[in-house]
């Protein structure tokens, strides 16, 4: 729910609550529609959440219908926008890894809202950096704090990428795909995953690896190829919260690293 929070501090610039003529609060829809979940929050345009859903994508056919179950039960949405993960042209997205084509006018049209419009998801998340505290972060690695452009790298179902570029006052977001770069193996292991990879899918891009997805593909690599044994691949969640070790698991998450 923090992109679509965020999405709200970009419409409603920290605005103070907004009435219609007839007394309503001004209603703002923001939405994450990721490859794998959706997450759905109604917020007053001073960032206030109203309501809010999480819902797995493959119980619905379309954005539409996620949409319409939502918003049944509230009152009418004055703006709207929705961090999509997938390349944005003209309003209108046909998501990477999944079947859905999201259409930014004719979302409006059906829903009676004036004001939509799509961003890329990790777009979105760049936007977000500046209202991130110190308290939400982790570091992984220490460095010099230097003044100059940033790189946001997200990895879920996919891998998403998003760069800010510092134009002497301020950052700003810009979207980008290089998470469908070609996959570059640096070694022997990474040779081999390749042409695992490329003889399973052809064209093997980065998200092939550094993914949700590619966390599947490494380690059928690992038991098919490695011949690496294995409980089952649920042991990967077990292993890291330190309930279940498998070797198989292991090497999936030390390379995935």
């Amino acid at each position: 729910m923090e992109a679509c929070l965020l999405l709200v501090k970009f419409l409603g610039k920290k605005e103070p609550p907004c009435f219609n003529p007839d007394g309503r609060l001004q209603m703002i829809l923001a939405a994450d529609v990721g490859g794998t979940n959706t997450r759905l929050g109604l917020f007053s345009k001073d960032g206030t959440c109203l309501a809010e859903t999480k819902v797995l994508n493959r119980s619905a056919s379309s954005l539409e219908e996620l949409i319409d179950a939502f918003l049944q039960p509230h009152p009418k949405v004055e703006r709207a926008c929705f961090a999509v993960a997938g390349h944005i042209e003209h309003d209108r997205c046909h998501m990477t890894n999944l079947n859905w084509t999201i259409d930014a006018k004719l979302i409006g049209k059906k829903f009676s809202i004036p004001n939509v419009h799509l961003i890329n998801d990790i777009e979105a998340h760049a936007f977000g950096l500046s209202l991130i505290s110190k308290d939400e972060m982790d570091l992984l690695q220490a460095g010099k704090r230097q003044t100059g452009n940033q790189a946001v790298v997200f990895c879920g179902t996919g891998l998403g990428e998003a760069g800010l570029f510092w134009d002497g006052t301020r950052f700003c977001a810009s979207a980008g795909e290089g998470g469908h770069v070609d996959f570059a193996p640096r070694n022997e292991l990474e040779i081999e995953l390749f042409l695992f990879l490329q003889k399973k899918y052809g064209h093997v891009s980065y998200e092939r690896v550094v993914s949700g997805l590619g966390i599947y593909d490494m380690y059928q690599f690992f038991v098919e190829v490695k011949k690496v044994p294995s409980s089952g691949i649920d042991s990967i969640f077990q292993m890291i919260s330190g309930r279940r070790t498998d070797a198989a698991c292991r090497k999936v998450v030390d390379l995935f690293l």
